[in-house]
């Protein structure tokens, strides 16, 4: 790493911490830290205290950033967190301060890897989270020691080892944060899943938004990208990706060597090329976002030459992310799935698409807090996928008014009545499908305490049975 010798952490979140706890690990010699202002719009943000016992020769700066200030430092390492776009970062980018992350950070320290361990890169705006950890249990699965983190989990530089131990494999999840700031990250695979319009008060636009995550291909060597969603916008990106890396497309109607979902005999199979590789029906996690997240993992692996067993062997016993159309039981011929993740109406929608896809019906299990969220696309869904509907708290009757009675309908006030009265409703072959389109505060702890309260019953009904 060049001599610097000023340089601003801005942003005290994990990343940052993160950051901090990089440079006083690995440049102890140089006493890095005693260079570092590290700097926080929040006045006092959690836990400083404790950041200066620790690290006593660390200058800070609380309160709104000082461009001025800022633009006096050589490089600024910014938390994913706050925007490039900030007046006082914009400013100190015009005085010529080099603005980096984390994962850039990161790059650098592996570029000096004598072992060169695989990087691979997955950004998007859904199913991050579940295919970084898919691939990573398929590395695992085939043996390899594999470490995986970035923007879910475990912050990128953390996932640096210190010691001997050898790591084969790292796995970025990278949000649209992260890849603001120029990266000479070069993975040796990387993918877009999808481009949703998110995060539009921080992009002009959703195609500045999707610019943003294709700059995940700029120096891949293998680029995945799915066919046939978001219509070519993602094609695009990889056309203008690393031209001369390698291109594995997934999914779409197969011609080609890529993975893909086809039907033989009756039944729906994943394909390699014209290879049959797995049926769906074997893979343990559910709905048809998970199976085309299970092509981009698929896509992923063979870049990094994953052995295919191994990857099978993950499909298998995976059962997806807890709380995101988490498989939790299949009893009596009813599959029960934890979606508490589904805060909002957008998400409920996919888990009941992907679900339908199967040619199950299913007994809906939702309501909380709606945010004022507008409900009525569900009336649709309703009438075509849904055996029936249970609902509780805060925004039960909001969700009632919007369904207009296209389906069998009732109210309940706890977790575990909504799960004995979607037990009555459901009929062989079905799914109860609890994915609430609402926040969970008005009865719960969060969203990961309603899923838990949801399995509790589930399982408590199991040992009744």
């Amino acid at each position: 790493m060049s001599m610097v010798t000023k340089r601003a952490i801005v942003g005290l979140g994990s990343s940052g911490r993160s950051v901090i706890e990089y440079f006083a690990t690995y440049f102890k010699a140089e006493n890095y830290l005693s260079t570092v202002t590290a700097f926080d719009t929040r006045k006092e943000p959690p836990g400083i205290e404790k950041l200066h016992i620790d690290y006593p020769e660390l200058n800070t700066v609380l309160g709104d950033l000082n461009g001025e200030l800022l633009a006096t430092q050589e490089q600024i390492i910014l938390s994913p967190g706050l925007s490039i776009y900030e007046s006082a970062i914009q400013h100190a980018i015009s005085a010529g301060v080099e603005v980096i992350s984390d994962i850039e950070l990161f790059a650098r320290a592996i570029k000096d890897d004598e072992d060169k361990a695989a990087v691979v890169a997955v950004t998007g705006s859904n199913g991050k989270s579940t295919v970084v950890t898919l691939l990573s249990k398929m590395g695992s699965a085939a043996g390899w020691s594999v470490r995986a983190g970035g923007n879910l989990g475990v912050p990128a530089l953390d996932l640096l080892s210190n010691s001997a131990e050898r790591v084969d494999l790292y796995i970025l999840e990278l949000s649209s944060f992260q890849l603001e700031t120029d990266l000479s990250l070069a993975p040796k695979a990387a993918v877009l899943l999808n481009i949703s319009a998110d995060h539009l008060d921080r992009y002009r636009d959703v195609g500045h938004y999707g610019e943003i995550k294709g700059k995940i291909y700029s120096n891949a060597e293998t680029l995945v990208y799915p066919l046939e969603i978001d219509g070519d916008e993602i094609e695009k990106l990889v056309e203008s990706g690393n031209v001369g890396a390698k291109r594995a497309p997934y999914g779409g109607s197969a011609n080609g060597q890529q993975y893909s979902i086809q039907e033989y005999s009756g039944s729906r199979w994943i394909f390699r090329g014209g290879e049959r590789i797995i049926e769906l029906y074997e893979i343990a996690m559910v709905g048809a976002h998970n199976y085309t997240n299970a092509l981009a993992a698929l896509s992923l692996g063979e870049a990094v030459d994953i052995p295919l067993n191994a990857m099978l062997a993950a499909l298998k016993e995976f059962r997806g992310l807890e709380h995101r159309t988490e498989l939790i039981a299949e009893r009596d011929g009813v599959r029960w799935i934890n979606d508490s993740k589904g805060t909002n109406v957008g998400a409920t929608e996919a888990a009941i698409l992907g679900l339908s896809e199967a040619g199950a019906k299913i007994v809906l299990i939702a309501g909380g807090q709606g945010k004022g969220a507008d409900f009525t696309s569900l009336r649709s869904l309703a009438q075509k996928f849904l055996r029936g509907v249970v609902l509780l708290g805060e925004d039960a009757q909001l969700i009632s008014a919007a369904l207009d009675g296209v389906v069998e309908e009732v109210m309940v006030d706890s977790m575990e009545s909504a799960v004995a009265r979607a037990s009555k409703m459901a009929q062989i072959g079905d799914s109860v499908l609890l994915s609430p389109a609402c926040a969970s505060f008005d009865q719960f702890l969060g969203f990961e305490d309603r899923g838990n309260r949801f399995k509790d019953a589930v399982n408590a009904m199991e040992i009744a049975a």
